[in-house]
């Protein structure tokens, strides 16, 4: 789809638990999804001239040829028919096999339909255990990750973290908004969370966490109860993105629902 100047694509919002008004941005191809993060970070790197030599380049190159043949192999006819061996066909038999892609398609669209209506019934299950854990928190079942310290990597400013926590319950993933100091303004860094289910570990992630990135595994020392700390972490994306010199730490915290709600706190 072509877009020409001043026209309107998309409208933003700030619909779930967010700090302002934002526009998702992705794209597909041949009907797969594609980590944006890695495809723009991957561009970027062939015209910044970063980690990313003649081989790759190539690589890229032959990728893009051959989604383009698929695409080519891709039919327009019913049931992947030829243009050639459709128009042997006669008029009834068209019909038929129209009817028969229109089936096949109708219980495909059922198929995913079923998928999403699963999906949406495990969230919906582990939403309830986790929100179950606020209110009944028991010792190691929620947790007080703090950021006391470090920087954010973005392009090439190097800005400090304002001193912030965030509270996880086991088995729970949290994308938040840290605090950026830039002079007198407050600049902002996504950042993933994820409190493992059998509370050994704490992942941090600057993309979602189902993905194959890069992340910081906090490991349970067996002294969360009273509070451990992890000196100089480091999560470098790129050249011009990631964390540095993190100063973070850990205990637990018998929290509530209502202080899931809010989920930035500072640390005392």
């Amino acid at each position: 789809m072509m877009g020409s100047s001043d026209e309107a694509i998309r409208l933003s919002g700030n619909f779930g638990r967010v700090t302002g008004s934002h526009l998702h941005f992705g794209f597909t191809i041949l009907e797969y999804t594609v980590n944006t993060l890695d495809f723009v970070n991957k561009i970027n790197a062939i015209f910044w001239r970063t980690r990313l030599k003649k081989k790759s380049l190539l690589q890229y190159i032959l990728y893009l040829f051959m989604a383009l043949f698929f695409a080519g192999c891709l039919s327009k006819y019913p049931m992947g028919l030829s243009k050639e061996q459709w128009l042997q066909l006669s008029q009834q038999e068209q019909l038929k096999l129209t009817k028969q892609q229109q089936m096949l398609d109708h219980e495909i669209a059922l198929k995913r339909e079923k998928q999403r209506e699963l999906a949406l019934e495990i969230e919906l299950k582990k939403q309830q255990r986790i929100d179950a854990l606020y209110q009944n928190a028991t010792i190691g079942d929620t947790i007080v990750l703090n950021f006391e310290s470090g920087y954010a990597i973005n392009s090439k400013q190097k800005l400090p973290i304002i001193p912030q926590g965030v509270i996880l319950a086991r088995g729970e993933t949290k994308e938040i908004d840290l605090q950026l100091q830039r002079g007198r303004q407050i600049r902002t860094q996504r950042v993933y969370l994820h409190y493992r289910n059998d509370g050994t570990q704490v992942e941090i992630a600057l993309s979602p966490l189902n993905q194959r990135i890069n992340k910081i595994v906090l490991l349970n020392s067996g002294k969360w109860r009273y509070g451990t700390k992890y000196q100089n972490q480091k999560l470098e994306v790129s050249k011009y993105s990631g964390l540095s010199r993190l100063n973070l730490s850990i205990r637990y915290h018998e929290a509530t629902l209502k202080d899931r709600e809010r989920y930035i706190i500072i640390p005392r």
